[in-house]
């Protein structure tokens, strides 16, 4: 049987076409060596495939770029092969050859990958004139301070690995992130680039101690389009201090990882700082109310307001030690940071645990901060009968203190149960019924049962105590 091909060959594409595959597949400049002849002639004639400058290329093929490329902007990767070690380092030759080639083109140079060893000489690339630069990630072998100047006043992005930089001279950026850096910068130097950056929208810092500095200028720092900010192991009274200060009406996630090192009490600074971020933001929102979220797992913590989250992960916790008692001011904090008029629009919360019976402490500082709350939701997939039943015995009964007794929730009116396994009627039975007569506390009329199974007899019990009785997804056996 005679088969043919209805396809046409690469070189019956038009030229347009096959530039946009080209440039989908290119990997930096490699293009492989089985293309037929029309498929050359077509990258030999599109600049935008030439774009990329390397200093492992070979040093013949570099002039060839430069040339192709014509006046486009240009990505450099520069890797000494220092960062892995010494025996990795390229030979000084290749190294010479590329800057004489290549320096002259600096004017534009869009993107610049730097990795390097620290005792590399840095200013050979960095301190060039990068008057187009829009992005630089710098990745050294060793903590040092780059003192010289950066002449890139276009500048947006930056991202730095164990280098600290001359961060006066920095401004305008649209993504900051700092990583493993000893040398810097301090908090007041960071509080001057913010202030430099309205258009700031990512700000990461990890594993950065500077020396203890503490900001006393209280002047605000708007940035309005600030969406993300993660923290991981760094100074907490520095940059709870720091965050104190930032106005962000678009704040989306804050996160925030760490060890266990310090006291509970010692991180509350931080997430009330972030709860103001988060609250800020969500306000001014035409939506009457909220839902809010909040996961507990021992190694993580997160509180979720409509597309808003607080992320709190500590390394400890997965380590296995048993921090309940964190995790509870971390979220009372947070929940406290979001303020009077805010709180008071939270009517719906979920809790979502992994079946440790921890969901149940949660409901104090709910009723501590969130005065309005009509419906708990105790479900997903992670939900245990050792998590319900730690919520149900938390709502059926008082806390004493020294005014007397006070119910969890007290406005409460609607609870939204995953069916746990074995289902224990009698204690939403015994819920129920202590709400109805305690003073000051409005009884529990709807509960809704999620995917599951319950017993026709339970099912029975409820409806003779609640007004309304829901079965999402539940069957009746």
């Amino acid at each position: 049987m005679h088969q043919h091909n209805d396809f046409p060959s690469i070189n019956q594409l038009p030229p347009e076409l096959l530039c946009m595959i080209f440039s989908e597949g290119n990997d930096g400049g490699h293009t492989s060596n089985y293309l037929p002849s029309g498929a050359f002639a077509v990258i030999d004639e599109a600049p935008q495939l030439w774009t990329w400058l390397s200093l492992s290329y070979n040093v013949n093929l570099l002039p060839l770029i430069l040339k192709n490329s014509k006046s486009l902007p240009l990505s450099v990767w520069y890797g000494d092969g220092g960062y892995e070690g010494d025996d990795q380092r390229l030979p000084p030759e290749k190294i010479m050859a590329f800057l004489s080639l290549t320096a002259a083109s600096s004017s534009r140079w869009k993107n610049l990958s730097y990795q390097a060893s620290s005792e590399s000489n840095h200013s050979q690339i960095i301190g060039l004139p990068l008057h187009t630069l829009q992005r630089l990630n710098v990745s050294l072998s060793g903590n040092i301070a780059y003192t010289g100047p950066l002449d890139t006043p276009g500048i947006k992005d930056i991202c730095v690995h164990r280098c600290s930089l001359d961060w006066s001279s920095i401004s305008r950026l649209r993504s900051l992130k700092i990583d493993q850096n000893t040398e810097g910068p301090t908090v007041e130097a960071l509080k001057n680039i913010l202030k430099a950056s309205p258009d700031l929208e990512i700000l990461r810092i990890s594993r950065s101690w500077p020396d203890l500095d503490i900001p006393v200028d209280p002047t605000p720092i708007s940035l309005p389009k600030l969406r993300h900010i993660y923290l991981y192991k760094v100074s907490i009274s520095n940059y709870s201090h720091l965050l104190n200060l930032i106005v962000t009406p678009n704040l989306r996630v804050f996160a925030f990882h760490y060890f266990n090192n310090f006291r509970p009490e010692a991180f509350t600074p931080i997430f009330e700082a972030a709860g103001r971020c988060i609250g800020v933001g969500n306000e001014n929102s035409k939506d009457p109310s909220f839902k809010l979220a909040i996961t507990s797992t021992p190694s993580a913590l997160r509180i979720k307001i409509r597309r808003c989250v607080i992320d709190v992960r500590n390394a400890a916790w997965s380590d296995g030690v048993d921090d309940l008692d964190g995790r509870l001011r971390c979220t009372s904090a947070a929940l406290k940071g979001f303020g009077d008029r805010f709180s008071s629009m939270i009517k719906k919360v979920a809790l979502v645990g992994c079946g440790n019976g921890e969901l149940g402490s949660y409901c104090r500082p709910l009723h501590m901060f969130l005065p309005r709350v009509e419906e708990l939701a105790v479900t997903g997939t992670l939900v245990t009968d050792t998590d319900a039943s730690s919520v149900l015995e938390t709502l059926s009964l008082p806390s004493y203190t020294e005014s007397g007794g006070m119910w969890a929730l007290p406005n409460l009116v609607t609870l939204r149960l995953k069916v746990p396994e074995p289902f224990k009627t009698d204690e939403i039975l015994k819920m129920v019924e202590a709400r109805k007569t305690a003073t000051g506390v409005t009884p529990i009329y709807r509960i809704i049962l999620e995917d599951g199974k319950v017993n026709r007899a339970d099912v029975e019990n409820l409806r003779t105590v609640v007004k309304c009785l829901e079965l999402v997804n539940t069957d009746i056996i």
